[in-house]
């Protein structure tokens, strides 16, 4: 017991002292042991404790042995020692091959049932009783009384020596009371002397145990957060396993410890939100699905042996691409802000092979860090790796894959990388933006230009490092120790090694080589390469080609890219290699070009934002170009490997998230397509584009490029059903382009009434049980009469759709162009009584500038709407509204009619034979859902609107007998009057964030203040995010708010969503209240 009071770092002090007094070359200190009763076992841990610490504080005891014993021990008069029967000794020593501490059993030499003497504070407390018990003072009559306490408190006591003190604590205690209660009955000197040792005994048992459990409780409150610690290097499943694990002890420890349960409690509560935080990023990877990395890519990975791509981005765009450059040397894991990942391509981190290993951290990146990560979180991912992959690797490169971090990022990530004892990693930053591109290869652009025209620029491009002395320094970014070999180039076509990686001769190079090349002029340079080939070893040949041709020795013609591809699959065929040519990112030539080996044979030229692409399955004479029209603006050209012999088709494609190109950079991409097809006329031009553009751009297109060019222009629509369909043509020789709806109608037929088919009966009985179901009225109408105008299908179930929101107050027409019609359902137009409304349903079509519906003009609609008001009863009814349910029929119609007048006419024509309410008409595609509610579209085929005013022009009288026509929005407010907008009546107040300070946002945003001065407010955000107003600080927004957040759209960009939504907060925060709302958002920038 006094050794455990004593502690284990008292006793390692000790043998710090005894080392140092005795340890020297020729003298080792090679076992301690602690000699005493139970210095070791499952209750107590000092033995290990004394180890670990020695251990830990001398090194030079780590080749000692240390033992403990658990059970009673004596040391014999001959210097040997005995244990119990039930005793046990363990060794423990330092393990160098695993790097910490081993345990062993060893036999005892000697056991005994009873010990004499043993090195416990009981012997000599038994030693007494026993010798007062064979005293002549106990053996006497009078003395006898005191025998009973005596032989029962040395029972216990025997009983303590052989089941250990604190396992008979609770004996020891009742016999100590009771020989207290004796004395207190029967005074004894002789006595006192046994109680007060047993009383002292009782103490010290009772304060071991209460130390022992206080570093029991310590120890598992270290244990705790150590395993807590060590799950957080686990992959996300086993992480989630083992934090139940931590959070169910942390539950039990709440139970059995009250002095713990508050400490317990409030671990159990963080452990849980961790584990639910662990299981949501689960859920959502889960949901990802297997990413897809292109395989058989043939790029050489040197001098790392594995590259671990760390995600932050969920889309994994940049990380596939990153990843099929070295699909077979490559590990992605998907992390997020708490830590948690998973590995979701490649090995897992612990199954890595050994060697130098390369770390990739790629996210959207601004000075504020990659997607709102801060450099320490960043910091934990890389740490997270290097403890979880093979003891024997390390982390020599960590490459940040994100646009416009910045140099002290870096230099912030070495340091926190330090703490974590991260020392021998390099860290390489991005200074502009950055691209991956198809290859898995980087491109980068100056911060403000985004003319990615930038490939290993030591100028956007920075790299840092610790030296020996823990100093940051820079480094060169572009090493050569990334190659095998570098050549250069003599003029005369001579090749000169500069450098083997590893000091190696040419006779030692092994297996496939990454090769860089210092060109000199094409021929020379191909020289060159035979020349070097044929000094290879057998068995070893170059697999990867990299070329820098400096500007003086240009092999390539500027713009002649199909012989550029040539070139480059010439190099590609002789020598079976990938083949990569690029320039000074300053010398303002092709970014690079490359060909490569494997499943894609193309050739692939980068030159500022235009790619060709030499594929050799395109068709012969056929370019295809795609342009996006988004940062950055790019362009994309592909083409057969074969010369370009006659006339070429030009196919253009246009995509959803690629944005529309100005006519000006279609006209510059052309320019490039014909260079490419050197100098062959176009021969016909066919665009595809999206659902959902603008038709005028388009018509302009159409018509500048057919009159340009002389030749035929076709735009076609690619549907989200996966087919395409015609939409705008236009030939030479045509005056104007040819509009095909996207809704396309059939076109109308005159059927005679007999031959149109009635209601079935099914269609009888479905209205008959809408008519049981309770609906909504007609609002401000007694009865409607829905006039069938086409024996078209769809005409016919669109007017029973309309019916069956309506059911008990419809009437249903069908009527034949020359007014003839039959009542097919409802009450006869006789017997109608109240306000009645007129429905016309029929396709709207166009044909040489002249709208109809149901093949009517307004002069053949009005007839047909004046026949059926003749046949209603005067004096029980009053026509109201008339509704022209049809697509396309209004001013800024969507087809190729904008000036149509058709509802003005109608109204008129009406007007003229006594029907005095007003008339809507529809500017916009229209539908009938199955309900029988109206929707609108801006192309007939998606993006349908229910209650969409602004497609909805309502024409009437004003009080001077003239026609009046309204557009409301959807609160009800005007907004158009007699086709003129009505600008500013939808917003009663106006915030202009000026969101940067640059002189163009500026006069941007005092524009816009200008437009409504005495409403509007100009307002920024300065360095700690406070609101600043800059203009109109006398006015106080109220009512409905618009807001306008004013500046370049690739600083919107950089920003990002997130911080853009702060900002909003806190305009919603100093605006908003009940009598004011921020009604629209607007983001104005490019």
């Amino acid at each position: 017991t006094n050794l455990s009071q004593e502690g284990a770092q008292s006793l390692a002090d000790k043998a710090r002292i005894l080392q140092q007094t005795y340890g020297n070359s020729d003298t080792k200190i090679k076992r301690m042991a602690l000699v005493g009763c139970d210095t070791d076992g499952v209750d107590q841990s000092l033995t290990r404790n004394f180890a670990h610490a020695v251990y830990n504080d001398t090194p030079a005891l780590k080749q000692t042995e240390i033992t403990g014993r658990t059970g009673q021990v004596q040391v014999n008069t001959d210097g040997t020692k005995t244990m119990t029967t039930d005793g046990a000794k363990t060794i423990y020593s330092w393990d160098n091959d695993k790097g910490g501490i081993a345990r062993k059993i060893e036999t005892v030499k000697r056991y005994s049932d009873i010990l004499e003497n043993p090195l416990n504070d009981l012997n000599d407390q038994i030693k007494e009783i026993e010798k007062l018990l064979k005293s002549e003072q106990i053996q006497s009559s009078e003395q006898s009384k005191h025998r009973n306490i005596l032989v029962s408190t040395l029972n216990v006591l025997y009983e303590a020596q052989k089941n250990g003190l604190e396992a008979s604590f609770d004996k020891l205690k009742q016999a100590k009371e009771n020989f207290y209660a004796h004395l207190k009955e029967n005074p004894s000197t002789r006595l006192k002397k046994i109680y007060s040792p047993l009383e002292s005994l009782t103490l010290k048992v009772k304060n071991q145990i209460l130390e022992r459990t206080d570093r029991e409780s310590h120890a598992l409150a270290l244990s705790l957060q150590r395993q807590n610690q060590d799950a957080q290097t686990l992959e996300v499943g086993q992480k989630i396993e083992k934090l139940k694990d931590v959070y169910n002890q942390f539950v039990e420890l709440s139970k059995n410890n009250p002095e713990m349960r508050q400490w317990a409690e409030e671990n159990r509560l963080n452990i849980g939100k961790q584990i639910q935080l662990a299981q949501e990023f689960q859920a959502k990877i889960t949901k990802m699905g297997a990413p897809k990395v292109a395989q058989g890519g043939t790029d050489v990975l040197v001098k790392y042996k594995h590259q671990v791509i760390v995600s932050t981005d969920p889309m994994l765009s940049d990380e596939l691409l990153l990843a099929g450059k070295y699909p077979d040397n490559t590990t992605i894991i998907a992390t997020d802000i708490q830590g948690n990942y998973k590995v979701i391509y490649g090995p897992k981190l612990d199954q890595i092979p050994k060697g130098e290993l390369k770390v990739v951290v790629t996210g959207h990146g601004s000075l504020r860090g990659i997607r709102g990560r801060s450099v320490g979180i960043v910091a934990q991912h890389v740490a997270t790796v290097s403890q979880a992959i093979h003891r024997d690797s390390s982390i020599a490169k960590v490459s940040l894959v994100a646009c416009n971090l910045g140099g002290e990022y870096a230099k912030n990530l070495l340091l926190n990388l330090q703490k974590k004892g991260i020392v021998t990693a390099a860290i390489s930053v991005r200074l502009g933006n950055v691209s991956v591109f198809h290859d898995g290869r980087k491109i980068m652009a100056n911060p403000e230009s985004h003319d990615y025209t930038k490939y290993r620029s030591n100028t956007l491009k920075e790299t840092y490092a610790l030296n020996k002395q823990g100093e940051i320094i820079f480094v060169d970014s572009y090493l050569d120790e990334h190659y095998d070999v570098i050549l250069s180039v003599d003029e005369d076509g001579t090749p000169k090694i500069e450098n083997i990686y590893g000091n190696k001769a040419i006779h030692e190079l092994q297996g496939k080589l990454k090769i860089r090349v210092k060109a000199g002029s094409f021929d020379a340079t191909k020289s060159a390469l035979q020349q070097f080939e044929n000094k290879l070893p057998s068995g070893v040949s170059m697999a990867q080609i990299n070329i820098k041709i400096e500007k003086d020795n240009n092999w390539f013609t500027q713009h002649d890219v199909w012989k550029q591809g040539e070139n480059l699959d010439t190099l590609n065929k002789d020598f079976g290699a990938n083949i990569m040519a690029y320039f000074n990112p300053e010398d303002g030539q092709p970014i690079r070009v490359i060909r490569n080996n494997g499943i894609d044979t193309s050739v692939t030229m980068l030159q500022g934002i235009s790619r060709f692409i030499r594929r050799p399955n395109i068709e012969e004479n056929r370019i295809r170009l795609t342009e996006y029209n988004s940062i950055p603006v790019q362009r994309i050209l592909e083409y057969s490997a074969n010369a370009f012999d006659d006339s070429f088709v030009l196919q253009i494609e246009h995509t959803p998230r690629g944005g529309v190109p100005t006519i000006k950079q279609t006209l510059d991409s052309i320019s490039l397509a014909s260079e490419v097809a050197q100098k062959h006329a176009i021969a016909y031009i066919l665009i595809s584009v999206p659902e959902s553009v603008d038709i005028n751009h388009y018509k302009t297109l159409v018509d500048t490029l057919s009159e340009t060019y002389k030749v035929e222009v076709d735009v076609w629509v690619d549907l989200k059903d996966g087919t395409y369909k015609e939409w705008l043509s236009k030939n030479p020789e045509d005056s104007e382009v040819k509009v095909e709806h996207l809704a396309k109608t059939t076109p109308h037929q005159n059927t005679p009434l007999h031959n149109w088919t009635n209601l079935s009966q099914e269609q009888i009985n479905k209205l008959a049980l809408e008519s049981q179901k309770t609906k909504p009225s007609l609002a401000n109408h007694d009865h409607q009469v829905l006039i069938q105008t086409e024996a078209d299908d769809n005409v016919k179930d669109n007017t029973l759709r309309l019916a069956s929101k309506h059911p008990t107050q419809t009437t249903i027409v069908q009527m034949q162009k020359d007014g003839t019609y039959k009542v097919v359902y409802g009450a006869k137009l006789e017997n109608i009584t109240g306000r009645v409304k007129m429905v016309a349903v029929g396709y709207g079509r166009e044909k040489n500038g002249v709208q109809t519906l149901g093949g009517r003009n307004e002069s053949e609609l009005s007839d047909n709407i004046l026949t059926l008001k003749r046949d209603l009863n005067p004096t029980n009814t009053t026509i109201g509204r008339t509704s022209l349910v049809a697509c396309n029929l209004e001013s800024n119609n969507l087809t190729d009619n904008p000036d149509s007048q058709y509802g003005k006419q109608v109204i008129q024509r009406l007007h003229q034979g006594g029907i005095n309410g007003d008339l809507s008409v529809r500017s916009s595609y229209v539908g009938i859902q199955p309900d029988g509610t109206k929707v609108t579209s801006n192309t007939g085929v998606d993006n349908w609107k229910h209650k969409d005013s602004e497609a909805k022009t309502v024409y009437s009288y004003d009080k001077n007998g003239k026609v009046e026509s309204k557009v409301y929005d959807g609160n009800g407010v005007l907004v158009k009057y007699n086709g003129q907008h009505l600008d500013g009546t939808r917003y009663k107040s106006n915030v202009i964030v000026q969101n940067s300070d640059n002189a163009t946002v500026a006069e941007a945003a005092n524009a816009l203040f200008n437009k409504h001065p005495n409403t509007s407010v100009i307002v920024k955000f300065d360095q700690n995010g406070n609101l600043v107003t800059l203009k109109g600080e006398a006015y106080t927004p109220t009512g409905d708010i618009r807001v306008n957040f004013v500046d370049h759209g690739v600083n919107l960009t950089q920003e990002g969503a997130q911080s853009l939504a702060d900002k909003a907060r806190i305009l919603q925060q100093t605006y908003g209240n009940s009598n004011t709302k921020i009604k629209r958002m607007a983001l104005v920038g490019c």
